[in-house]
């Protein structure tokens, strides 16, 4: 068994690995993170209405629960709040060098050892590593034709520019994926004219995430079992969708009905549903969750 571990990343992935190995002995452990403090993708991607679309009962580790999750899906502040409470609350920061950015993991044959090395010009041995680097916070910038001579400004969602005024403005959206679909309806209601570009349309579901109604909330503090029941729920919820894109012909059938009727209600403009509407089948591409996406496209200042 290793006696010393580096553990690259500090996300979801890094702190979890960081609590297991605490409980098979191992507390000889260092937490290398570029950023400066815990949090991984949630602490880079701060775009407007920036979320998980998965519910916080399952977006959480199964011994952290809480119970006061403001809503379904929690924003992206809730969620950052929630990694850095379980990484005090577990003793995971005493492990974390931030600002550390490793360029370099080199193994030894003979002292069968891995050396780290940082940016910073810091080096770590270790018996192993961990790496838990994830990639949702890495900028993909599509090679478009002539985008070098753009003499506008420009910024990937994954680094968003909080500096920059998008009240009215002219504003071009080049992708519909998951944070698209979460930040287009916010700066819509800025922008004098926001122009959204799109290669292959997606399917929906509904989802509002609206904040709990006090009585819920109640009932999730006050009832014994209610907590674990919502998980549950919420867990076989996630494995239907699954089941219904292992099985095309059959479950996923059914929910590509469910959405495809959501998102006529939704595009009542023909052109619009035409201009938008996927197709492919159910599952092939992530669903996404919104139900204000698509309303947003209708808005007279959105193309």
């Amino acid at each position: 068994m290793p006696s010393k571990v580096v553990i690259v990343g500090a996300g979801f992935g890094g702190i979890a690995a960081a609590i297991e190995l605490q409980h098979h002995g191992i507390t000889d452990i260092t937490i290398l993170d570029r950023a400066p403090d815990f949090g991984g993708t949630w602490l880079y991607n701060t775009y407007p209405g920036s979320a998980c679309d998965v519910p916080s009962q399952l977006y959480s580790f199964s011994y952290a629960q809480r119970r006061d999750w403001p809503r379904l899906c929690s924003p992206q502040d809730e969620i950052l709040r929630y990694l850095r409470g379980v990484a005090r609350d577990h003793g995971v920061d005493r492990f974390f060098r931030g600002s550390s950015t490793v360029t370099s993991c080199a193994w030894d044959d003979e002292s069968r050892r891995w050396t780290v090395s940082t940016a910073q010009g810091a080096t770590h041995e270790a018996d192993a590593i961990v790496l838990a680097t994830g990639q949702l916070h890495q900028p993909s910038f599509p090679r478009i034709e002539g985008a070098d001579r753009f003499a506008g400004h420009t910024f990937h969602s994954a680094l968003w520019d909080h500096y920059y005024d998008l009240v009215g403005k002219r504003v071009a959206v080049i992708g519909t994926g998951a944070s698209a679909v979460q930040f287009v309806p916010e700066i819509a209601e800025e922008a004098a004219r926001l122009t959204v570009f799109q290669r292959t349309g997606n399917w929906f579901m509904p989802r509002k995430n609206r904040p709990y109604p006090r009585a819920y909330k109640q009932l999730v503090e006050r009832v014994p079992g209610f907590q674990a029941a919502r998980r549950a729920y919420w867990f076989f919820y996630c494995e239907l969708l699954t089941q219904g894109i292992r099985h095309p012909n059959t479950l996923g059938r059914v929910l590509g009905w469910r959405s495809a009727v959501f998102m006529l209600w939704q595009l009542r403009d023909r052109e619009l549903r035409r201009k938008v509407w996927p197709h492919y089948t159910f599952g092939c591409k992530r669903v996404l969750f919104s139900s204000y996406f698509l309303p947003a496209l209708a808005l007279p200042n959105v193309d």
